[in-house]
């Protein structure tokens, strides 16, 4: 009975030494973010990193999402906290930077100051669900009323998981009841209370800060035309306008007429338009409408929402009491495209000479992110760490068909530039190598914190950097806790020679003392500057940063929004640091492993010998006694 006992704890103590008997199923799943009415990518899709690790613990199961920063042509910004169906899960690392919002001393935003943001998340799942809905804080949008935002999360599990699953599609809210009749007003001009509301839910639109809340109504010959004004919203270094506004018709969507171009924005040399108008046919409290309100995190698709209009409080005015209507008719007329101008758009300028486009255009610049991003560096076999860019010219967009699913941005026919055009990215470092989608190089230039290309052709440009900083703008700007005062470099002196010690018989060298090196002059250094048809764009002694001075623009440490901003990036050496030190953790890991199998193999044969032995005494005492 003894031996028996003694072989069931050999096989009980080998299962426990041996790794991977006692180890957690492990494996990684595809993820994507979608809108929380519709299966449309949400906003936020690049936040997430696509590909997310599972783990099977028992009865647990367990997903790890990493949350990636959001770029916009330099700026940068992060998700704050993150919850799934109402529950937080458990942050496993985080992002050790602060920026304006989450500073310890200066943050503006009171939910996150102090605290890190979330990289990696782990949540308690069920694998037989594949949809969640997560809700996230957007620091940015926080500012403008909005920071808490919603999305569902989808799950791609692997083959053999999920197999009780159930298909879910997203929420249909249905909207709020939309009663409407015959206008019956007689000539004249009225004033209507307007708003932006959420397309579903009952909450203000992210666009609704930029429009005016009061509306003029013009009714002639029974024909009435709704006049919307909008205004500049500006938040941190970011700014609103309401750009484009499509209405609700039979047949889809319109774009209202833009008027009044005498809107100006910061860092733009033309205006935008601060009035739209549009035909309205018969009261209602809401109509169904399109807004672009032009911010960069909320990229270039204009945004579902509903005008609501309150004619309870709708009263008539005199002529001479307008603005809307008298500033549309009298203000600055869309400058022609036939003219020469600079067009920006997300900090990145576009310079056009006279006749430059056959008709009339708006300029798109996106900042490439995530996957396609990493794949197009991989296809063209640059390094990590460079930035890529998609420039595009389309006309403007009239019409969108009923029930278009599509992406608008899609509507607009792309143009092509008739001549040279110059492209002005924002930047800030010592040198730079531009190359196109073809992985051709470009002749660029740098000067005054921005870099310098011409092209005749639009589409996708890489700017790779040696370590050099990219200009922030906008309300992203990422920045260490403390700045450090820029240490100047030490003139170099002369070396004096170290004599050697030689035998009698060798022959004397007599040395000459080293030159002492001068920096050289700026005048020279800007001399030796490469022109605009170089290759490699190299910047003038103006324009280097040393990463711990404030850009140009930045104003007085005083200013409470500037003051979380006064310090640099994060260098591209400790991502590469961080990136060395894994191969040594999974180095670290196997000889844990291999370390833990020889114990295990080792004591399994100590234990198998003292077994045998004691079968072999057993044996020897049977023997004997018979």
């Amino acid at each position: 009975m003894k031996r028996y006992v003694n072989f069931i704890g050999l096989i009980v103590l080998a299962l426990l030494l041996m790794p991977g008997a006692a180890m957690a199923s492990r494996g990684t799943a595809r993820v994507s973010l979608l809108k929380k009415t519709s299966d449309e990518p949400s906003m936020a899709k690049s936040a997430l990193k696509p590909e997310a690790k599972w783990v099977i613990d028992g009865d647990e199961h367990r997903i790890v999402l990493e949350f990636m920063p959001l770029e916009f042509m330099g700026t940068r910004g992060y998700l704050g906290e993150v919850s799934m169906d109402g529950k937080k899960g458990k942050v496993l690392s985080s992002y050790k930077e602060y920026d304006s919002y989450n500073h310890p001393k200066m943050g503006k935003d009171k939910k996150l100051r102090g605290k890190l943001y979330p990289k990696t998340v782990e949540f308690v799942v069920d694998p037989n669900k594949s949809t969640y809905n997560l809700t996230f804080y957007v620091p940015v949008m926080g500012e403008m009323g909005f920071g808490e935002q919603e999305a569902r999360l989808k799950i791609q599990w692997p083959a053999g998981m999920g197999t009780a699953e159930k298909k879910e599609s997203a929420e249909k809210k249905e909207l709020p009841q939309n009663t409407s009749s015959p206008l019956n007003l007689e000539d004249g001009l009225y004033s209507l209370p307007v708003s932006l509301w959420h397309e579903s839910e009952d909450k203000p639109s992210m666009g609704n800060g930029a429009l005016d809340e009061k509306a003029e109504l013009l009714v002639k010959d029974g024909r009435a035309t709704l006049y919307l004004g909008t205004k500049a919203l500006k938040v941190s270094n970011i700014q609103a306008s309401l750009c484009r506004v499509f209405y609700e018709t039979d047949e889809g969507l319109r774009a209202a007429k833009p008027l009044a171009y005498d809107l100006k924005v910061d860092g733009e040399s033309l205006p935008r338009p601060s009035i739209f108008a549009l035909p309205l046919e018969k009261k209602a409290n809401w109509m169904k409408v399109k807004v672009d309100p032009k911010v960069a995190p909320m990229g270039d698709e204009p945004l579902n929402a509903r005008l609501k209009m309150d004619f309870s409080k709708l009263q008539k005015m005199e002529m001479n009491q307008s603005e809307l209507l008298q500033r549309g008719e009298r203000g600055g007329k869309k400058p022609s495209f036939k003219d020469a101008h600079s067009y920006v758009d997300k900090g990145v300028e576009l310079s056009v000479p006279a006749e430059g486009f056959g008709e009339d255009f708006e300029f798109y610049a996106n900042a490439l992110m995530g996957n396609d991003l990493q794949n197009k560096l991989q296809q063209l076999k640059l390094p990590v760490g460079t930035k890529g860019y998609r420039l595009e010219a389309r006309a403007p967009i009239e019409t969108i068909p009923k029930d278009f699913t599509g992406k608008v941005q899609s509507l607009g026919k792309s143009l092509a530039p008739q001549k040279t055009v110059r492209i002005a990215f924002p930047f800030k470092g010592t040198s730079a190598e531009v190359f196109n989608e073809k992985g051709q190089k470009i002749p660029a230039t740098i000067k005054n914190g921005k870099l310098f290309i011409e092209t005749k052709q639009l589409g996708t440009f890489f700017i790779k950097t040696g370590g050099s900083i990219p200009k922030a703008k906008g309300g992203f700007t990422i920045k260490p806790p403390a700045k450090v005062k820029a240490v100047k470099p030490a003139q170099a002196q002369a070396v004096k020679p170290v004599q050697r010690v030689k035998p009698a018989q060798a022959q004397s060298i007599t040395t000459q003392p080293a030159q002492s090196v001068s920096p050289a002059p700026a005048s020279a250094a800007e001399s030796a500057a490469p022109s605009e048809n170089v290759d490699s764009a190299e910047s003038s002694p103006d324009d280097e940063w040393d990463g711990n001075d404030s850009p140009p623009e930045e104003k007085s440490e005083s200013d409470p929004v500037d003051a979380g901003n006064d310090t640099a990036a994060p260098s591209v050496e400790k991502d590469l640091l961080q990136e060395k030190e894994r191969p040594g953790l999974i180095i670290l890991f196997f000889i844990l492993i291999l370390a833990a199998l020889g114990g295990g193999v080792y004591l399994t044969q100590k234990y198998y010998r003292m077994y045998m032995d004691e079968l072999m005494y057993e044996a020897d005492r049977e023997r004997e006694e018979r």
